[in-house]
């Protein structure tokens, strides 16, 4: 999550929301902000990307396949 959060330029608290009291802290769980929601989607597509389009593309030197992440092209 941390390259997710340095690609998007966001802290966690961006998706993630505050812990009800006398708790405190993130709650990580919680799907009840939107940006999280987002989140969730672009991580889809990113993998079906990766999956579907990026992976099936053989590079002739039998290196690592390029993979698209979120930095591809949110760059902080």
């Amino acid at each position: 999550m941390s390259r997710n959060s340095f690609a998007l330029g966001t802290r966690c608290d961006h998706c993630h929301s505050e812990k009800n009291a006398p708790e405190k802290g993130l709650d990580f769980a919680a799907d009840d902000k939107e940006a999280k929601k987002t989140a969730r989607v672009m991580l889809e597509m990113v993998e079906a990307i990766n999956k579907d389009y990026v992976g099936k593309i053989e590079k002739a030197d039998h290196t690592q396949p390029i993979r698209v992440e979120c930095v591809t092209c949110h760059r902080g």
